[in-house]
């Protein structure tokens, strides 16, 4: 993270821009997070519901091409397939060992 340039920070929310592309580490409630996204949202059960770390993709295509990946890798997907919100944004999410949620997506559709 050394060559990591802070491009937005928020209370609850940094971003980093590094060479591989962008990294968001978001740290608030589920009542919060769904008033930031302004949709419903019910939490899947045995998922830490206080920490997310977010990997930002070129693409929704390289978003889409990401879940092929890890699908055969048996990997845990607390929220099924990648979905594209209202707001922009195309994602899924992978849960890791202790419940944290990484979100793998993208705000470019091209």
């Amino acid at each position: 993270m050394r060559s990591a340039k802070t491009v937005n920070r928020r209370v609850d929310f940094t971003e980093f821009e590094t060479a591989s592309g962008e990294l968001a580490l978001f740290m608030y409630s589920r009542k919060a997070f769904v008033q930031t996204i302004s949709e419903r949202y019910i939490p899947p059960k045995g998922i830490n519901q206080t920490f997310e770390i977010a990997f930002w993709l070129p693409s929704y295509a390289d978003v889409d091409a990401e879940y092929e990946r890890l699908l055969k890798l048996d990997v845990q997907f607390p929220t099924g397939e990648p979905t594209t919100f209202s707001f922009g944004i195309r994602n899924f999410y992978v849960a890791d060992p202790e419940g944290n949620l990484l979100e793998i997506g993208s705000t470019s559709e091209k």
